[in-house]
């Protein structure tokens, strides 16, 4: 691996683990000290401001990365600087709505969410601003780690000696908001003067066009929203009392920071697909969705899914020689439940790695965006229903169990597009 390939995969790796690290703190110690009815609170109105932050990214983390992809800063700033506004704004627009729709429904539905809803908004709001695929398409991915793990260690250390009761409820997505949002700035304010960004004026033409470009991309990004984040909100609808509610949430935080461990190999392998892909579709059989490009891509997939393994074997080392040492652990409520939730989800993140590779940048960039759009709305709605029923029977070992068969269900409409006959025709973009 080249340097250069190392030190955006060591920045990559901060970025995540700076991510991963303020839930796997922060909400334990939230549960600890609020309790279920609070900490069940907070959590709801978490998973609704990841519906805005959801609509607010549109398909940006996917497509526009290629456009900076080979570009230079300096040589090539204006091109730069042209795609990062029309995201920006992009991603401003579809904030506002999401925002504005979101807190009107808490407001005439649940007004206890609405204050706390609107502190999580913070944070959808930095990653719009923060223009995270620009530096990863550029390959420059320091800046945006520092700015990270300074802002997560900061809204750390503030929740931690702040937040000692349920009074304090409140000052976890506050704090968590506001730490985030002035980690943005300070990366918008590092690219203008490290990079010469400036922002441009963007035509309603060139607008329209990003959107109308990636609309399927985004609906499947909606679609993972309605099979990955929305179960909680469906288990306390379910009528799952408060304490389910808590332990599946935990549970779930602690799956998502083993996603957020997996993602900086993903993040570096990107690029490399798609110059994968390139490199097939230059070629005189050109690059469709078939055995040759899966064979491409499970060879970027494969190292992933072992460095995965080879994690997961170590977090449960340290889990078995250390969960009665560590105050944080041995004192979480819930402990057994959650445990039991957590091995249960485990096998989701290896189907997630490889429905990202192979199914969110394989399919993507091999003409079936629309089929893995409608595999993705076919995932996301039966997971609605199947949770709803699971949830009801079993409580929140059913919305664990749903979590994991929607990435299974995924992986088979993946696998599937990729083995089908030579001769079956393909249903394009």
């Amino acid at each position: 691996m080249a340097a250069r390939d190392l030190s955006n995969l060591a920045a990559l790796i901060g970025v995540q683990g700076a991510n991963a690290a303020l839930p796997l703190i922060v909400f334990p110690h939230l549960l600890s000290v609020a309790g279920h009815d609070h900490y069940a609170r907070i959590a709801i109105s978490e998973a609704l401001a990841l519906a805005v932050l959801t609509v607010a990214l549109y398909s940006f983390d996917i497509d526009a990365l290629e456009r900076v992809v080979g570009l230079q800063p300096g040589r090539d700033t204006a091109a730069i600087s042209r795609a990062f506004s029309g995201v920006l704004l992009a991603r401003l627009i579809m904030f506002s709505i999401g925002a504005t729709v979101a807190l009107s429904g808490c407001a005439l539905l649940a007004p206890q969410l609405v204050v706390p809803l609107a502190w999580w908004l913070l944070l959808p709001l930095s990653h719009v601003l923060q223009s995270a695929w620009m530096f990863q398409g550029l390959e420059r991915n320091a800046p945006i780690a520092t700015a990270m793990i300074i802002s997560r260690i900061s809204g750390i250390v503030l929740i931690l000696a702040f937040v000692t009761g349920p009074n304090d409820s409140l000052r976890v997505p506050a704090f968590v908001g506001v730490t985030a949002l002035l980690g943005a700035i300070s990366l918008l304010t590092y690219a203008r003067l490290a990079y010469g960004l400036r922002l441009c004026r963007v035509p309603q033409s060139e607008l329209a066009g990003l959107f109308r470009r990636g609309r399927t991309i985004f609906l499947g990004n909606a679609s993972v929203f309605m099979y990955r984040d929305l179960n909680v909100v469906l288990l306390g609808s379910a009528g799952a009392g408060a304490a389910a509610v808590a332990a599946y949430s935990m549970a779930e935080k602690l799956i998502k920071g083993l996603q957020a461990a997996a993602r900086p190999l993903n993040q570096l392998f990107f690029p490399k697909a798609l110059g994968a892909l390139s490199a097939l579709a230059a070629g005189p059989a050109g690059a469709r969705a078939d055995r040759r490009s899966l064979r491409v891509l499970l060879r970027l997939t494969v190292p992933q899914w072992l460095a995965l393994a080879g994690l997961v074997a170590l977090l449960a080392l340290a889990s078995w020689a250390f969960a009665d040492s560590v105050p944080l652990l041995r004192d979480l409520p819930e402990r057994a439940a959650i445990a039991a939730l957590l091995v249960a989800m485990v096998p989701a993140v290896f189907f997630g790695v490889g429905n990202f590779m192979l199914g969110s940048v394989g399919l993507n960039h091999l003409g079936e965006r629309r089929y893995m759009f409608f595999s993705l709305l076919t995932v996301g709605a039966l997971n609605i229903l199947i949770c709803q029923a699971l949830a009801l029977g079993f409580g929140a070992p059913g919305a664990a169990a749903a979590f994991v068969l929607s990435e299974v269900l995924l992986a088979v409409f993946v696998w599937t597009r990729y083995l089908r006959p030579a001769d079956t025709g393909a249903t394009r973009a």
